[in-house]
């Protein structure tokens, strides 16, 4: 390694988001690294889990001069990874306020707002989640949460029925203090993996969400300490980073008593059962692009406003459906042809967008998960 080379990488480039005066890298910096490590751009890719090409796209100075330049989360794990810095860590909060008595059946004691907002934190469960899991009323819950918060013990003790309480720490395996507060147990062991031992699975939503909650991390703190911005932060800690979704026709589309109007789901099943086209359905029932752009969306299903009774069931005669049952049929009939052929059911609709392996793993490495990776 060449000292020289390091004191040629420009400083700011290597000051932390949780301090001020950080400076993207150009390629100046790029160069210096790598003439200061020996490593080569494809060592520095594979370490980040991206593609040789993109990673040189990021010192373009087409791509600086449009904001497109390297992420910080790629740039501080690889300064990190080289010894240039070492990473940047919170502390585990102090958690001594829980009470054992919520986690024993014999003495039990409901937990109050500040303990239930703990472990519920710590499990990276969301409140409708968590409602629907305790049998709570997710209106009313929002309402003290949120606007009667001094009420809200109160208002778990008179609403949480123990057997419900201890199904729901049963099933995320929590018999006592010790085990919520175990973050790392409930994390896929894969998941503290090295993207380069070709083991790494990416975290799930809840995984994201539960190591933010055991240290506390609100969304500004995970973002200045992992790089993402703010919307990203949200986004990869919801379920919407993570679609598993069944296309399912609705019933009531397909009788003329109590006729609801129908959703994407009954769209996307016709075309893939039939013969029509996405266009043919446009001009049937009339939808603008605008409406039929959102057939390609994974796990979006919402009801079609603006299509009349009479237009709906013509349509369903130019499809040949006289019934849902008709429809579930051939579906049915489908999901078969395509299992013997070894592929993936046509109706079951997935899409994952993990979080960046390199933000995850400033957060892991912050939090103290896992020792810091060494390139």
């Amino acid at each position: 390694m060449s000292e020289n080379s390091e004191l040629m990488i420009n400083p700011a480039t290597r000051i932390p988001l949780t301090a001020t005066g950080y400076v993207q890298p150009v390629a100046e910096d790029y160069a210096a690294l790598k003439g200061y490590t020996s490593f080569t751009g494809l060592d520095f890719s594979s370490a980040l889990g991206v593609s040789a090409s993109n990673f040189r796209s990021y010192f373009r100075a087409k791509n600086i001069n449009k904001d497109q330049g390297i992420p910080y989360y790629h740039w501080r794990f690889l300064i990190e990874a080289c010894g240039l810095e070492r990473p940047v860590t919170v502390e585990e909060p102090n958690n001594s306020g829980l009470k054992k008595s919520v986690f024993d059946k014999k003495n039990w004691e409901c937990p109050d707002a500040s303990a239930f907002l703990l472990i519920k934190g710590r499990l990276g469960v969301n409140d409708v989640n968590i409602c629907q899991r305790l049998n709570l009323k997710v209106k009313e819950y929002h309402e003290f949460r949120v606007n009667h918060f001094s009420e809200f013990s109160g208002w778990l003790e008179k609403n949480i029925e123990q057997s419900k309480w201890f199904e729901f720490l049963e099933r995320f395996s929590i018999y006592s203090a010790s085990d919520l507060l175990d973050v790392k147990s409930r994390l896929n062991p894969k998941s503290l993996e090295t993207y380069r031992s070709g083991n790494y699975e990416p975290p799930f939503p809840e995984e994201f969400r539960a190591v933010r909650a055991a240290f506390k991390l609100d969304v500004p703190t995970t973002a200045l300490l992992t790089g993402l911005r703010d919307d990203q932060v949200e986004f990869f800690s919801s379920p919407q980073s993570f679609i598993k979704h069944v296309v399912k026709p609705r019933a009531a589309s397909y009788g003329r008593n109590n006729w609801a109007p129908p959703r994407h789901d009954d769209i996307k099943a016709i075309i893939k059962v039939s013969s029509l086209s996405v266009s043919d359905v446009g001009e049937k029932l009339g939808l603008p692009r605008w409406e039929l752009s959102k057939l390609k969306l994974k796990g979006y299903s919402k009801t079609l406003a603006g299509i009349e009774i009479d237009d709906w069931f013509d349509f369903l005669r130019m499809a040949e459906i006289d019934s849902v049952e008709q429809l579930q049929d051939k579906m049915k009939s489908l999901i078969e042809e395509e299992e013997s052929r070894n592929r993936p059911s046509p109706f079951f609709e997935s899409e994952f967008k993990p979080v960046p392996y390199s933000a995850w793993r400033l957060l892991i490495q912050g939090t103290r998960l896992v020792e810091s990776e060494k390139i």
